[in-house]
């Protein structure tokens, strides 16, 4: 990995970061209106493990996952805003869409299996973090 661009990640004051990042996961999981435990297991792990999250406040990336993932569960509409919003923010941060792209990635395989509604809302995403779709 890149370690100006990891570098950038090890530095406070990252919540934008995180809970961009934390969003994005958050939606292509629900996008199918279930959360599977696996992905929740995998995003955790990937916490863990990714060169670009594990420099990141382990407990706060965690809860914001969390967190968007109650939202998503309880008011759809509101949840899927806010964490659009979060996803748009956190991409005008420099080196956030490259991490944004690996998140994404392992989230759509986190339960081992592609819904339609992940596809579309791999558009969404795209969207709000200003990629082209291709890149997801």
């Amino acid at each position: 990995m890149d370690a100006e661009l990891i570098g950038l990640f090890t530095q406070e004051g990252r919540e934008t970061e995180a809970r961009g990042l934390a969003a994005a996961f958050a939606l292509v999981a629900y996008a199918d209106a279930h959360l599977d435990p696996r992905e929740i297991l995998r995003f955790e792990d990937l916490t863990l493990r990714d060169p670009f999250l594990v420099n990141l406040a382990n407990d706060y990336i965690i809860n914001c996952f969390q967190s968007f993932c109650d939202q998503l569960s309880t008011h759809y509409a509101e949840g899927k805003a806010r964490a659009l919003q979060a996803i748009a923010e956190a991409a005008l941060v420099p080196g956030v869409r490259t991490a944004l792209v690996r998140v994404v990635q392992l989230a759509v395989v986190a339960d081992f299996r592609l819904a339609e509604q992940e596809e579309l809302m791999l558009d969404e995403i795209a969207a709000a973090a200003g990629l082209p779709r291709d890149r997801l």
